[in-house]
């Protein structure tokens, strides 16, 4: 084996997910900071989105794991066909995934994405001649506007995506809206 193949692997190894073949959390931190950076430079705004699976821990003791791998490879599919080449995906751990879309101006761009997300999340996945219904709850902040920097980002697209589970799931929430409706506990930082 070549040094060239090695170097790959350890790559391949380091920063994607075996599971979904996703890129992982060190991949996306990586991403995100450099995004982060590039965007207060050029003055040019992205959107930071956070995914969390539906009901995953319920799919995963009524079917099992192994049922709910084939659900996690199946949305990791899913959110690949819902985005832009140009866009980062990354599975951070468990049913947990984000979403990098860079050069985002306004929000309509965004909201075609959530609702592509949205809507992909929500078809049955068959295991076993079973049908499993999850869907996807996002949280979304736009980058630099809502964090000074890369952690206060990350914990608005994470109240936003609160705010998606509290108010039903199946849908996505702004970080703004977050905000105005969270309790004061969660507003107090």
């Amino acid at each position: 084996m070549e040094l060239n193949d090695i170097q790959t692997q350890l790559e391949q190894i380091a920063y994607r997910d075996p599971l979904t073949d996703l890129p992982n959390r060190r991949f996306f931190n990586d991403t995100f900071r450099r995004l982060l950076a590039q965007a207060r430079r050029d003055g040019v705004g992205f959107a930071l989105m956070l995914i969390d699976l539906d009901y995953f821990k319920q799919i995963n003791d009524t079917f099992g794991h192994d049922a709910g791998d084939a659900l996690l490879i199946e949305q990791a599919a899913r959110l690949r066909a819902a985005v832009r080449e140009v866009d980062s995906i990354a599975r951070l751990g468990g049913d947990e995934f984000a979403v990098l879309l860079p050069a985002t101006t306004g929000r309509e761009a965004v909201e075609i994405v959530c609702k592509r997300i949205v809507e992909a999340a929500a078809l049955p996945v068959f295991f076993n001649s079973q049908a499993i219904r999850a869907g996807a709850s996002i949280g979304v902040a736009l980058g630099p506007d809502d964090g000074e920097d890369a952690d206060a980002l990350y914990k608005s697209a994470d109240l936003a995506l609160y705010q998606a589970k509290r108010e039903g799931r199946g849908t996505w929430r702004w970080y703004g809206q977050a905000v105005s409706t969270a309790p004061s506990s969660l507003t107090e930082a």
